[in-house]
């Protein structure tokens, strides 16, 4: 019993530090557990797009990014605050070097939940100022799509299934003409806009 003391000491103080952190963070920014109403799935470019492409996981990405690429949001990524787009543009970039055939499922955890240099947790802000973390907007829209695809079951799609699940590789660097040019400097010397709040974030 004496053994385990510090252990659950140590446990304690732990869990006490995480909830300080996040109270932090939410008593600097609003944290929304509802999700978003976004404008309608079928009316979206991201949609139309989508529908020409193989139903394959590549292409529900693709979709993914499509659809945040042009909605009003920004992501905060290891303190910083991207817009949308630019961030649309970099995320099909390391899609199209990184992707091997994962499920959206695994790719979602594995790339869209933390940050890669500091394991901090993604966040997207959104129109109404609230914020919500990236994995549950990501997993939010995959079940609004599945929904929306299931309610049309006339949609014309290509029923084509891939045998090589990157086959659409090519596809992923195809970026809409209204995208803003994407920097050919470094991240590291791009100027970001820093994140507002001035307090510890996850």
């Amino acid at each position: 019993m004496k053994k385990n003391f510090p252990t659950a000491v140590g446990l304690m103080a732990l869990a006490i530090f995480f909830a300080s952190h996040f109270t932090a963070f939410a008593a600097a920014e609003k944290i929304s557990k509802d999700p978003y109403v976004f404008p309608p799935v079928e009316n979206s470019r991201a949609f139309q797009q989508y529908k020409t492409r193989p139903l394959t996981d590549l292409s529900r990405l693709i979709y993914l990014i499509d659809r945040f690429g042009e909605l009003d949001i920004s992501i905060r990524y290891d303190n910083y605050d991207y817009n949308s787009q630019f961030a649309a543009r970099i995320a099909r970039w390391f899609l199209s070097r990184r992707y091997h055939g994962e499920s959206v499922d695994k790719w979602i955890m594995q790339w869209c939940n933390t940050s890669i240099g500091t394991g901090n947790l993604i966040w997207v802000k959104l129109p109404d100022g609230n914020f919500r973390l990236a994995r549950e907007i990501l997993f939010d829209e995959i079940q609004v799509l599945d929904k929306t695809l299931k309610e049309s079951p006339s949609t014309p799609f290509e029923k084509v299934v891939e045998a090589n699940p990157t086959a659409l590789s090519n596809q992923l660097l195809v970026l809409p003409t209204n995208a803003p040019p994407l920097s050919a400097s470094p991240l590291s010397q791009v100027q970001f806009k820093a994140a507002s709040a001035k307090t510890d974030k996850p």
